[in-house]
């Protein structure tokens, strides 16, 4: 039960990863957003502005230590004249350059003429087609709005996948998943392989009285009633043996007693009732026991789990 408990906490862990896929997405959005606005608002200011073109004067990059660390700063300055002036202006910006500019190149200078000051370098936004400021770094806050989106889609693929389960596990008609924890059923007329662990002709290991005239041991994966590997009687081997694989030819039921053991013995051997259980009688005859047998389960199979 325990364990059934734990998987349905898993799944409801797992489904509300859809929340924090649509959390992530709603973030994304707002970061994203926000930038296209202020691009966009940065296209339409353009507008309001005269442009030139300028050259390339310099490229200047500097090294500060700060924070125990070396950072570097790149300052472009951009020469231009305003239309029908014979006066040269500088304008510089600051930010990450291209590899591939070089002093000389031709950079948009936007000025406004009241104001000659406000003037700013420009660069084409690959984004809407317009110019915005150079230098201000519009790129960053799409990777970033990128990021937290594939975290988003990462989240929201495991919540819908583990919605499905849920759904396929709890709808019949959708069938039933397989659960590793359900114990597998062995009925008589089953082929099993005993791994023996109490060969014949050896002693209990506790009780030293208790000498086994057969092989006993227990079937690897199959669990009992009293949660142990179910346990099974060898006939028709003579010597001691480390494994065996054989027939399911009878079921030894204890009505004082959770467990239930299993008779396997050769295919198509023979055995009666009375044979079997005078075989087994040094354990069985310390319990109330009763024996279902092959013959008398052809019409109707008898299971174990």
């Amino acid at each position: 039960m325990s364990g059934n408990k734990s998987d349905d906490a898993n799944s409801k862990k797992l489904i509300d990863n859809r929340k924090v896929g649509v959390f992530f997405f709603v973030v994304a959005a707002i970061v994203i957003g926000v930038s296209l606005f202020i691009r966009i608002s940065d296209v339409r200011k353009s507008a309001d502005y005269k442009h030139v073109d300028g050259v390339v004067s310099s490229i200047d990059t500097k090294r500060t230590f700060f924070a125990r660390k070396y950072r570097y700063r790149t300052t472009v300055s951009v020469l231009y004249s305003p239309e029908g002036s014979d006066i040269n202006s500088f304008v510089s910006y600051d930010g990450f350059v291209s590899y591939f500019l070089q002093e000389g190149d031709i950079i948009r200078v936007y000025y406004n003429e009241s104001k000659p000051w406000e003037a700013y370098a420009a660069e084409k936004d690959w984004l809407t087609g317009g110019y915005i400021h150079a230098g201000r770094g519009y790129n960053m806050p799409l990777i970033i709005g990128a990021i937290i989106l594939l975290f988003g889609v990462i989240f929201f693929e495991d919540g819908v996948k583990a919605a499905k389960i849920a759904k396929k596990g709890s709808d019949p008609k959708a069938g039933k998943l397989d659960d590793p924890a359900e114990p597998k059923k062995i009925g008589l007329g089953d082929i099993v392989t005993v791994t023996v662990d109490r060969p014949l002709g050896s002693y209990h290991p506790e009780h030293k009285d208790m000498y086994y005239p057969v092989n006993y041991g227990y079937i690897a994966g199959v669990i009992a009633e009293d949660g142990e590997e179910q346990d099974a009687y060898i006939l028709g081997v003579d010597g001691p043996v480390k494994e065996f694989t054989g027939e399911v030819i009878g079921i030894v039921y204890r009505d004082d007693d959770v467990e239930t053991k299993l008779v396997v013995a050769p295919q198509n051997s023979s055995f009666t009732s009375d044979e079997i259980m005078s075989q087994i009688n040094f354990t069985e005859k310390y319990y109330k026991s009763h024996l279902v047998v092959t013959d008398s389960a052809k019409s109707k199979k008898s299971l174990i789990t």
